[in-house]
């Protein structure tokens, strides 16, 4: 089987005899347009190969511009991401600031319209348990704080001074 017996061996010579003699009468016939008919197979089927090898790579091309493309919009994204969370940071200090401004407004309101001596403060720490609701005020007695004093806010009373030290107070909720 390894090797052809003789009338194999000519049958394939037969094959390549023709095959030549076929290339051989085609490249002295012209077509209807002048060019000779091997030529012109010849020129046909590697336009064909060209135009394959050519999509081929214009595919892994864009595939390729894709993938940069990608990984540009991932680092521009992150960039975006970061100043988003930026200005979500600066836009809840602004907000912040606008209630604070707004509860000062309110605040000095209620003073103007008040004939009692009060006094402004902040609250610097509350209570660690839900049972006592109590918070610690900046004011204490050097600011005339006394024992049962009410606390009050805009909204109206919210307390009273239960022991008041030098520099600050302890407010019972209501």
């Amino acid at each position: 089987m390894a090797v052809l017996d003789i009338r194999q061996r000519s049958g394939y010579l037969f094959l390549a005899v023709i095959f030549g003699h076929i290339l051989l009468i085609s490249a002295q016939v012209n077509s209807r347009t002048g060019v000779p008919v091997l030529e012109a197979v010849t020129f046909g089927i590697f336009a064909e190969v060209q135009r394959g090898m050519s999509s081929g790579i214009m595919g892994v091309r864009r595939v390729w511009n894709g993938y940069v493309g990608l990984r540009g919009l991932k680092s521009e994204n992150d960039i975006l991401n970061r100043q988003l969370a930026d200005a979500q940071v600066a836009l809840q200090a602004q907000r912040a600031l606008a209630d604070r401004s707004r509860g000062l407004e309110q605040l000095l309101e209620m003073r103007d319209r008040s004939d009692l001596r009060m006094a402004a403060a902040e609250i610097i720490g509350a209570a660690a348990t839900p049972d006592f609701r109590t918070l610690t005020i900046d004011k204490g007695t050097r600011d005339g704080l006394r024992p049962d004093m009410a606390v009050i806010a805009p909204a109206g009373v919210v307390g009273r001074i239960v022991m008041p030290s030098a520099r600050a107070a302890k407010v019972q909720l209501l």
